[in-house]
């Protein structure tokens, strides 16, 4: 019934997504307008400009707005995807998503909530065995980054800075983040840690009784027909026709750093690969709900203040982030950043990719203002 369900979901989706524009005309000349400003923006991250002798353009990028009380539907992509083949980027391209992976996670471990499988005041030491802290640390701590676990990822880097090729097993990984004082005692803080969605990885697969790249195919990327996303260890491609990742230099030209890493260590907290419809579809899901219950959906979606970040307010649930009212998640990875967002009140997503490191928040901001003058 469940998977009825959303195959009637998904049908409706692509036909809403494929229709002719019926807006009145004054919505048709505001959507004209519109889409030179999103043009105009698009164009001016891929141009080449030059500060103090570097370049501080954007190799190529992808932008999605859809605002349903206009009928505005836009998606267009910019400059390249590959720059020493001279790949103009497409919309269709894939990337790595990067931390946006803890929705998919998140998710899981909600729908598994939903069976009764797991509860969220599970204690970790009931599916798997930590260093210490194991009665103490619960899934809604994972979920929410309220664990007090370090992040493992800056003994990641130092190791990578001489052997980029590095493998990580998930118990070395482990055995990095615990050999660090705790940030603080559960549940009393909030603090991004990839530790949290590795660990909640390996209850996942303990619980489910599946890899955890099983349960994320079975329970939401064919239920949701998402087929251009794929959840693998190595954070590899579906598709042949994929965006490479770029870092810029000292010297502020573009490096190719798609294959510069081995990403073992990624693994459940960034190792999944999409495409831009497919993520749009995705935050719609995400917000809205459908795959998960009503109930868990609304446990997700309940924020706490995170911090303030370049004139920025952010926000925390349970795999869910919040900049003032948008609704979504900013995920990275070395060469990829994705930021999608939506207002669950009208329905407006506001989708974001570029093949490098960007402030793609700041960006969501700009687009939000071009949609809603006057928005602070």
């Amino acid at each position: 019934m469940k998977y009825s369900s959303l195959l009637l979901s998904f049908v409706v989706y692509l036909l809403c997504n494929s229709c002719s524009n019926t807006s009145n005309p004054t919505d048709i000349d505001k959507n004209t307008a519109v889409i030179e400003r999103l043009d105009k923006l698009g164009d001016s991250l891929t141009s080449m400009i030059m500060v103090a002798g570097k370049n501080k353009s954007i190799p190529g990028a992808i932008i999605g707005v859809y605002n349903p009380s206009s009928n505005l539907k836009y998606l267009k992509s910019f400059g390249k995807a590959d720059i020493s083949r001279d790949f103009a980027m497409s919309r269709n391209d894939e990337f790595r998503i990067g931390t946006l992976t803890h929705t998919f996670i998140a998710t899981l471990a909600f729908d598994l909530i939903d069976d009764n499988i797991i509860s969220l005041d599970d204690a970790v030491s009931k599916y798997i065995n930590v260093p210490h802290s194991g009665n103490e640390i619960k899934i809604s701590h994972l979920l929410a980054h309220k664990s007090g676990i370090p992040d493992f990822m800056d003994s990641v880097k130092f190791y990578q800075l001489s052997e980029p090729k590095r493998k990580f097993s998930d118990s070395e990984l482990i055995g990095f983040a615990f050999a660090q004082a705790e940030s603080f005692r559960p549940p009393s803080n909030i603090n991004i840690s990839n530790t949290n969605y590795l660990l909640l990885g390996k209850i996942l697969e303990s619980a489910g009784g599946k890899n955890l790249q099983n349960l994320v195919q079975s329970r939401i990327l064919t239920p949701l027909f998402l087929t251009h996303t794929n959840f693998d260890i190595n954070s590899s491609f579906k598709s042949s026709l994929f965006s490479k990742g770029y870092l810029a230099n000292e010297s502020g030209n573009y490096v190719d750093v798609t294959n510069l890493y081995d990403f073992s260590w990624t693994w459940a907290s960034a190792n999944m690969t999409s495409n831009s419809t497919d993520m749009i579809y995705w935050l719609e899901k995400l917000v809205l709900g459908g795959i998960i219950s009503g109930s868990s959906t609304n446990k997700m979606l309940n924020f706490e203040k995170l911090y303030t970040k370049n004139g920025l307010e952010y926000y925390y649930g349970m795999g869910v982030m919040k900049i003032g009212s948008f609704v979504g998640y900013s995920g990275e990875i070395a060469g990829y950043s994705t930021s999608m967002y939506m207002l669950p009140d009208n329905k407006t997503k506001i989708f974001i990719f570029t093949n490098t490191e960007n402030n793609n928040d700041t960006l969501l901001i700009k687009i939000a203002q071009i949609l809603f003058p006057g928005l602070r």
